[in-house]
């Protein structure tokens, strides 16, 4: 009896997991929340205009998903190290989660700009839709051409943000992401559609909402994780050198190539296969990445929650409490396991 009643948790370790893992829902969910506002807005433009945008979601999905994963990696380490106390080597994996997202966003950047027509061409088939292939094409490299300029202030954010929920502070991500969102959709409005003494700039002005607000979301992690340096101590002497300890670089690379071609190989298996859906016709790619965008309203609350294990567990491991850890992780997968279940029914219901 007393082993079953350990798999059900009590209202304290309720009250954890929820001031750890609400704050990551808040802020995936407005990260979500972006990608739909730009195709529901720019929906109101031309069909063309929505699938080119949609298109072009597909691969920045992917690149966001790659992206995620090699942080998560160095983010298992900044876990375990924050629970052990030591700051140093926490600084350690917070420099090495700037390199990687610095050369990730690079990488993704030039990708971009010389296979944008490759990556986009593989969409555009002829069908009966009446779509004017040629203006989804070139609406949708005014998209991308746009975007490419947000690339790196997100990739960069994802360092700050990863590193503030694993010490901790999963407020300020949150924060941030909600007034990005805010900066996003008051963009949308006025660049989209011309509003306010601004010229109509269709995709164009979807595009350079979402980049300003990349800005905004990143400067407002800057600034606070600067301003805090004492909640924050990882922060000081950060950027005085990119000096890390070959061994937990190692460590790192071990760990974080698995999670990464996981993260790459499922988003890219779902962009093939919504390249099957094309052959249906562009409104099958519009159809699906709009779907898409409110399941993942929806999956936010899993994915956060697998999150909030992480740092939770890893916060333990680091602290030494092995046993506490095993107790906390059978609590967490019952607790998961419930919450999924609820979330598949509300999106069933929807």
């Amino acid at each position: 009896m007393s082993k079953i009643r350990e798999f059900f948790a009590d209202r304290r370790f309720f009250k954890t997991v929820f001031t750890i893992a609400f704050p990551i829902v808040i802020q995936n969910g407005i990260t979500n929340l972006v990608g739909l506002l730009d195709n529901v807005m720019v929906g109101n433009v031309s069909s063309e205009a929505t699938s080119g945008v949609a298109i072009v979601n597909q691969f920045m999905f992917v690149f966001y998903l790659v992206t995620f994963g090699a942080v998560s990696a160095a983010g298992i380490f900044t876990a375990q190290y924050h629970g052990k106390g030591d700051v140093e080597n926490v600084r350690a994996t917070f420099r090495i989660k700037t390199v990687i997202c610095a050369v990730a966003g690079v990488i993704g950047i030039v990708l971009f700009i010389f296979c944008g027509d490759f990556f986009i061409n593989p969409f555009l088939t002829e069908t009966e839709s009446g779509i004017d292939l040629q203006l989804t094409l070139s609406l949708g490299k005014q998209y991308l051409s746009i975007m490419l300029w947000g690339i790196l202030p997100y990739s960069l954010s994802q360092a700050y943000s990863s590193t503030l929920r694993e010490t901790g502070r999963t407020v300020p991500p949150m924060a941030a992401s909600s007034a990005a969102v805010a900066v996003n959709l008051f963009l949308n409005y006025k660049l989209i559609f011309g509003h306010f003494g601004a010229p109509v700039l269709g995709v164009r002005g979807a595009a350079l909402a979402t980049v300003i607000s990349r800005y905004v979301e990143f400067l407002i992690l800057v600034i606070w994780t600067g301003a805090n340096r004492k909640k924050c101590g990882f922060i000081s002497g950060a950027f005085r050198s990119l000096r890390v300890p070959p061994a937990l670089v190692g460590k790192i690379a071990v760990m974080g190539m698995p999670l990464m071609f996981n993260e790459a190989f499922w988003s890219l298996a779902v962009t093939v296969r919504n390249q099957c859906f094309s052959t249906c016709g562009l409104d099958a790619v519009t159809a699906i990445s709009i779907s898409s965008a409110v399941t993942n309203l929806f999956s936010v609350v899993y994915f956060s929650l697998g999150s909030a294990i992480a740092v939770m567990i890893g916060n333990l491991l680091g602290a030494g409490e092995i046993e506490e850890a095993k107790r906390t992780d059978r609590k967490l997968l019952i607790t998961t396991f419930g919450c999924t279940a609820i979330v598949a029914c509300m999106l069933a219901a929807v």
